[in-house]
């Protein structure tokens, strides 16, 4: 009578009477629609009634019809209303329903700003989550939005972006960003500093690359900054370069240049006596070798033009080998003898 009274006689089904009030099977009291996270619990209300309403173990909260949960996790739940008689506050009906909240997946959404050298990867979340990220396959980080990745190679690359929702551990979802890189690589500095017959190729590239030249019809060689190119002839020398951005070999670029050497100085040395008596070891040097000369078995030392030789040489024959380097590569070498009479 009281269920009738306070909550329509339709709602008394399946009532189980205890002393202070009434527990109800709330499939013939009312109607739920779920979406995602929400659930929107509907139930006839009458005028002369209050309503409170929990899910699971929140707090009583007055509602009406149709009242709307946010924020519940997949899984087992259950709703409780709670009628009480305006006319009666001691006449109260308490009904509940049992439900499952079907599985959803977090939403996430990216976008990227991209340059010639790199991307910044933004994501957002429709709930608070823990986030990781990783770039091209490799090893999942922690990530906030939005995540910078610099100095990327040429290419397609892909960022994917996971999460676990904060509040709801068995909530979780992904998401991935595909982009392209045009990288401006270009040869930014090439110069050839010649002395005697050798050349220095001064090269730099605006990435890391991969790089081979060739001076004239000669084969092709591996060059980067610093590399000495040998066998300059006096006059006009065509230098041909050939750059490879180093993580995408197939972007290449070439310059061609010409260099004017002057003639070619052999490297002759020769013993000669000075006005005092003093013999002396002379030979023509070049700005860019380094000259390394060993008397006799004696250790190698290096040494300039001209080479002061010891005045207490014992009377016989004695070699002077003169050794011409750069950057440790040996470009020419040779031998004086001379004679110190008794």
């Amino acid at each position: 009578v009281q269920a009738e009274r306070t909550y329509g006689a339709s709602s008394t089904r399946q009532l189980a009477e205890t002393v202070s009030g009434f527990e109800v099977d709330l499939t013939v009291s009312g109607s739920l629609s779920m979406e995602g996270d929400t659930v929107t619990y509907c139930f006839p209300a009458s005028h002369n009634s209050s309503f409170r309403c929990k899910v699971d173990n929140s707090e009583w909260e007055s509602c009406t019809s149709c009242h709307v949960y946010k924020g519940l996790c997949p899984g087992n739940h259950v709703i409780r209303l709670e009628v009480t008689s305006v006319e009666n506050p001691s006449e109260q009906l308490t009904v509940r329903r049992d439900f499952t909240l079907s599985s959803y997946s977090l939403a996430i959404s990216t976008s990227s700003n991209v340059s010639s050298e790199g991307a910044d990867v933004c994501f957002s979340v429709d709930r608070s989550a823990s986030l990781e990220c990783r770039l091209d396959g490799g090893e999942w980080t922690s990530c906030t939005s939005c995540k910078g990745y610099g100095e990327l190679c040429h290419g397609g690359h892909v960022v994917e972006v996971r999460g676990v929702s904060d509040e709801c551990r068995n909530v979780s979802g992904s998401a991935r960003e595909e982009f392209q890189i045009q990288s401006n690589f270009r040869i930014t500095k090439v110069e050839l500093k010649v002395e005697c017959d050798i050349g220095m190729l001064i090269l730099e590239t605006s990435h890391p690359s991969l790089t081979q030249c060739r001076v004239g019809s000669t084969n092709w060689m591996e060059c980067e900054n610093g590399t000495v190119l040998n066998g300059l002839v006096a006059g006009i020398n065509p230098i041909e370069i050939e750059s490879k951005l180093e993580c995408a070999p197939e972007v290449t670029v070439q310059r061609r240049l010409s260099i004017v050497a002057p003639n070619h100085i052999n490297l002759i040395p020769k013993v000669e006596m000075d006005v005092g008596g003093q013999r002396n070891v002379v030979f023509e040097t070049c700005s860019l070798t380094e000259y390394f000369c060993r008397l006799d078995n004696q250790e190698e030392e290096r040494c300039q033009s001209p080479v002061i030789l010891p005045s207490n040489l014992k009377p016989g024959n004695h070699t002077v080998e003169v050794v011409a380097k750069l950057h440790g590569t040996i470009l020419a070498s040779n031998v004086v003898s001379f004679e110190i009479e008794s």
